[in-house]
């Protein structure tokens, strides 16, 4: 076999880890240590530790956890993901020992370009002192080793660590996410709270990955604190389902900018809108910034929304007993 070959191998190798692997994982792999050494030194490969080899695709935040000796965790690896994982833009990092004071200086000077925008899948924590998570991987996840990698706790642990870190609402949006996009299952759940302090117990009868997204699952949490009955991903005729039906009289459409922003999209949402409104549910629509940078006036659009839709309600029950509407 030609150099160049074991050279594609070795990359491929590394690709399909993510681009951060161990001596012993490319070892455990099939691949020869004096292959490993020739990439080294032909500057293909990195060492970010000793053992611990990133190649030119690895990304910011692989290389500042690895160089301090540890792996992503928390929110830092469920946006990998794709999980919800809230708005903390700081490195979250799993260690099991200190790092020296020099490496946790220089990893606290790197950041992600602030010209560059964050998106879905791009999503580099912000220069600064990472955040440093301590606690030992749970014994389930020693079960589910395919689930970690040489980069970053396994999902069930990460999530662990998120919830106690993030404040209640992203901390059930985040197992809503997991769920609904298969990374965790209902068996999971057990092993999952069980490892949590008592003031997050109460969130297990809340779950409920029907939730198409972590706004969705935060407004419903919102508003069943508000007292309102909320039911997730109702059907309408014709259409998709709403996001939200409350009290079983009001539609709630919560749109974000990265799904609901070409004139397609626009188009199906306010069709989708006078569908719900032609079938008897008056429906309102929000935004990002609704759920995050307004909430309590969207609050009492709400609640308004409902009681109008109530005495309505009442109306038309009152005149078809024989009584007399207020119209009348």
């Amino acid at each position: 076999m030609s150099a160049d070959s074991v050279t594609v191998r070795l990359l491929a190798l590394m690709h399909r880890q993510s681009n951060v692997a161990s001596r012993t994982t490319l070892l455990g792999l099939g691949c020869p240590a004096r292959v490993i050494d020739a990439a080294l030194a032909a500057g293909l490969l990195t060492c970010l530790r000793r053992g611990l080899y990133a190649s030119a695709g690895a990304d910011l935040d692989q290389r500042r956890a690895g160089t301090l000796g540890g792996r992503l965790t928390c929110v830092s690896a469920l946006r990998r993901q794709g999980i919800w994982a809230g708005h903390d833009p700081r490195l979250h990092v799993f260690l099991s020992r200190a790092p020296s004071p020099e490496r946790l200086a220089a990893a606290s000077l790197l950041g992600r370009d602030p010209t560059q925008r964050r998106n879905r899948t791009w999503f580099e924590a912000d220069a600064g002192q990472p955040r440093i998570h301590w606690s030992r991987p749970s014994s389930h996840s020693v079960l589910r080793p395919a689930d970690t990698e040489d980069w970053r706790t396994s999902t069930l642990d990460s999530l662990r660590q998120a919830m106690t870190c993030m404040d209640e609402e992203n901390a059930l949006a985040a197992v809503d996410s997991a769920l609904r996009l298969g990374f965790i299952t209902t068996d999971d759940l057990d092993d999952l709270f069980g490892a949590l302090p008592k003031r997050l117990q109460m969130l297990y009868g809340l779950i409920d990955p029907r939730a198409d997204s972590g706004q969705e699952s935060i407004v419903r949490l919102r508003l069943i604190r508000a007292g309102f009955r909320v039911e997730p991903q109702v059907p309408v005729p014709g259409s998709s389902a709403l996001d939200l039906l409350i009290d079983g009289l009001i539609g709630l459409e919560i749109d974000s900018n990265q799904w609901h922003g070409d004139d397609e999209q626009i188009r199906f949402d306010f069709d989708k809108t006078l569908r719900s409104q032609e079938s008897g549910t008056p429906c309102l629509r929000i935004r990002y910034w609704h759920v995050f940078g307004d909430w309590p006036r969207t609050l009492r659009t709400i609640t308004r929304a409902v009681e109008d839709a109530r005495y309505m309600l009442l109306g038309r029950e009152f005149a078809g007993r024989g009584g007399q509407t207020w119209h009348d």
